[in-house]
């Protein structure tokens, strides 16, 4: 994987998470940098990698000799590398109070640095969201299926046949279960094995369990250590498989009994539900304890082995990682290296074409769609803006076609692109225009690095009439070397014409914008939320489509309706894209350009100064100010639609365009500055960004923006199924601790004026400029 980070993998190899760690590399082809222990890994930093990023499979007890050692550990590395961190033994509180309270620390902080953040339940998902002060989005990757390396065809006796043979399988140590179960069982005719030894320094506990089982009249056998093919064997020969832990968030062991496709006994928590929802057929859940009452209405043959399942395996677990790191949190590799490497697999295509009245161009591009040499599938979906015939479509073409049609309301092409969207049904999504006709070889360069980059916009190249495209284009690409150093005014150069992405990143990014109607800017409006949304442009100068017409500025005669046409799209496009270069900048918009979130800290709320602060801010161009709800304030800006003071309880903002905002700026002092420089710049840096002096003692906002935040939540939608937040956690109204999460954060040194009021402001001098 081309934006794979280095594996570090801590620990002896019969440890769980390193078992983990081992498989995950395996099941990416990559190879490990491995340590004995967390000294040795201490010892080797500063590390000497050819990677800015590095993954590692956390649990405090390899990684430190206290929680918070593990911890400082962690942020050493995390002062070379972005970090991609999963996270095993989560805290619980049934470890105790005291020992909880030290490790869910521990997690918190280094939850809210991981630029990655892999868990394997929901369950743990929920942990981190509960507990972090900061937004943070877990990727959810469940535990795979696990290989199976026995050929035997054993069986297990059924039910019928006493006594029960009942297996719990995996170390043996306190809490794990078998008190509780053994205790369950008195006056059930069974005996309990042990498929495993017992942990270390836990010896004793073998005395304690002999003695429970004697009490309870059952038989019990620790089995020791059994090479993997004699414990799947033992595994398949149970009567009943027992999963007895009460409180896990992930288990090894249970997915091994699903691989072997046994039908196992859990016990009912959070964790066991959520995997019951995808496993049924193998979890019968066991609810207080109640093993007896469960056991003895089991049915004869649920000692049957079933067919086992393959919907969750080590090659899916290394897809969802791939595509995390792929999401954009990492620095890319430049696309011009990444599309000269073949990819593993080429993804079926939609080619979506609107059309309307132009049966000579569709049938061209039939033509040309049987001519391509691209490796995967493909279908054509024609989407048909109204037309008063149907579109034709000929017979025997070798690949299939849909045809989709809307009334005719106009010129309506962000609606019936998203029709022909809706309509696909394959991964990637490639716009081709009724009247551009792509060459043989454009849907393997369109596509080629959505392979390694799924959240890629690529803009293929439409040449015209004269054989050459626009000289505009040809200067962004040169100004841009092809968009691979494209920044926040890029999407000026996309062209829905010649237009290829991922469905999922399409939908991710809400397709077109439908109440845009008549000629041009719908290409423009979904580029500036795509980059909003992490998008990597790229052109590409190999996907050649031909368009036998003039570009737009040479199909008028009349300048007057020329500019009549380009100036009702800029028009539509100032009301939706608020990046300074599409609006004017005296004009007040309902949709801002950057947001000002003021915390509820004293420094605040000295008399004046509140009201100072937002009169600074808001003679800059495309501000809106959240702040905390003083009455003064209230009442000078009650008619400012740019200013939202909200009460404590307050939801949301009027009109729902919280989080619409390209930049957001949570203010750490009471301040105004003279112009939006600094800010500005932070968008085409890291996006997320710490304001000081030239000291770094005086902090005065952080700034993140809404590609960076996006970029974070699009590595937790990794995978199918992932769990996720659809809603950014951070609240309304920060304090200065609740800023944005991050591992990374550049910290800027201001160039412009800022000016901070730490004493109260008397607004008669403010008002009359004294």
């Amino acid at each position: 994987m081309k934006n794979s980070p280095q594996h570090i993998v801590v620990g002896p190899a019969e440890h769980g998470v390193v078992t983990y760690a081992l498989q995950l590399c395996d099941a990416l082809n990559v190879e490990p940098l491995c340590f004995e222990s967390w000294q040795d890994l201490e010892r080797a930093l500063p590390l000497t990698l050819e990677t800015q990023s590095v993954h590692i499979c956390f649990t405090d007890h390899l990684l430190g000799d206290t929680p918070a050692r593990a911890v400082q550990l962690m942020h050493r590395l995390g002062e070379q590398f972005y970090l991609s961190i999963s996270f095993h033994d989560v805290p619980q509180v049934q470890e105790g109070e005291e020992r909880f309270a030290s490790r869910t620390r521990a997690y918190v902080e280094l939850g809210e640095r991981a630029d990655v953040l892999v868990v394997n339940s929901e369950h743990e998902a929920a942990f981190f969201r509960r507990h972090c002060r900061k937004a943070v989005y877990p990727l959810v990757l469940p535990l795979p299926l696990a290989a199976v390396e026995t050929q035997g065809n054993y069986r297990a006796k059924p039910l019928t046949e006493q006594p029960l043979d009942i297996s719990v399988m995996g170390f043996l140590y306190p809490g794990k279960g078998h008190q509780e179960l053994l205790e369950s069982l008195n006056g059930v005719n069974a005996n309990v094995r042990a498929l495993g030894k017992i942990s270390e320094g836990h010896d004793w506990l073998l005395e304690k369990l002999e003695a429970t089982a004697q009490n309870a009249g059952v038989g019990f056998e620790v089995t020791g250590y059994l090479s993997e093919p004699e414990l799947e064997e033992q595994m398949l020969r149970t009567q009943i498989p027992v999963c007895a832990h009460r409180h896990f968030s992930a288990s090894g062991s249970l997915m091994k009994w699903i691989s072997l496709g046994r039908r196992v006994l859990v016990s009912d928590n959070t964790y066991s539900r959520e995997l019951a929802k995808i496993w049924g057929d193998f979890i019968t859940l066991v609810p207080n304890d109640e093993w007896a009452r469960v056991i003895k209405n089991l049915p004869a043959d649920f000692s049957r082995r079933l067919e086992a399942p393959t919907n969750w395996t080590w090659a899916h677990v290394a897809q969802g990682y791939e595509r995390a790191w792929a999401s954009g949190i990492f620095p890319e590799q430049d696309p011009h290296t990444l599309v000269e490497r073949e990819p593993r697999n080429w993804p079926s295509v939609s080619v979506v074409v609107p059309y309307f009245e132009n049966p000579d161009g569709l049938t061209a591009i039939f033509r040309a769609l049987e001519h391509q040499d691209y490796a995967g599938k493909i279908e054509c979906i024609v989407a048909d803006d109204g037309s008063a015939d149907t579109p034709p479509v000929p017979d025997n073409l070798s690949f299939p076609v849909k045809v989709v049609r809307q009334d005719n309301l106009g010129f309506r092409a962000a609606a019936v692109r998203n029709l022909g969207a809706q309509a696909a049904s394959h991964d990637v999504l490639a716009f081709i225009d009724g009247d551009t006709v792509p060459r043989h070889d454009y849907l393997r360069h369109a596509v080629a690095l959505l392979t390694h980059q799924p959240h890629a916009l690529v803009v293929g190249t439409r040449v015209h009439g004269d054989g050459k495209e626009p000289a505009w284009l040809q200067d962004a690409w040169a100004q841009t070397n092809h968009l691979a150093k494209a920044d926040d005014s890029a999407w000026r150069f996309i062209i829905s014409a010649v237009l290829t992405c991922s469905r999922d990143f399409f939908n991710r990014v809400g397709g077109f914008d439908e109440s845009m109607v008549g000629y041009g800017g719908e290409d423009w409006e979904f580029a500036w939320r795509a980059w909003n949304c992490g998008a990597r442009f790229w052109h590409s100068e190999l996907a050649v489509a031909d368009h036998p017409e003039d570009d737009w500025g040479e199909r008028f005669t009349d300048d007057t309706a020329a500019i009549a046409q380009k100036n009702w799209e800029s028009v539509m496009l100032a009301q939706r894209i608020t990046h300074p270069m599409a609006r004017p900048s005296h004009t007040i918009f309902t949709r801002p350009d950057i947001e000002i979130l003021i915390p509820e800290e004293a420094k605040f709320w000295q008399p004046g100064v509140l009201e100072t602060v937002i009169e600074g801010w808001l003679a800059l161009p495309g501000v809106h100010i959240i702040a905390p709800w003083v009455e003064s304030a209230a009442t000078v800006f009650t008619a400012d639609p740019r200013v939202h003071l909200l009460k404590n309880g307050d939801a949301g903002l009027p009109g729902g365009n919280h989080g619409t905002a390209r930049l957001r700026v949570h203010l750490l002092q009471a301040t105004t500055v003279e112009n939006l420089n600094d800010i500005y710049r932070v968008e085409n840096h890291d996006g997320n960004a710490l304001l000081t002096d030239s000291t770094g003692r005086k902090k005065f906002a952080r700034v993140d923006s809404a590609r960076w935040r996006s970029r974070r939540a699009n590595a937790s939608v990794a995978c199918v199924g992932a769990g996720r937040e659809t809603e950014d956690a951070s609240p309304l109204v920060a304090s200065s601790a609740m800023v944005p999460a991050g591992g990374k954060c550049s910290t800027f040194t201001v160039e412009a004026q800022w000016t901070i009021f730490d004493e109260p402001v008397r607004l008669e001098g403010f008002f009359a400029g004294w």
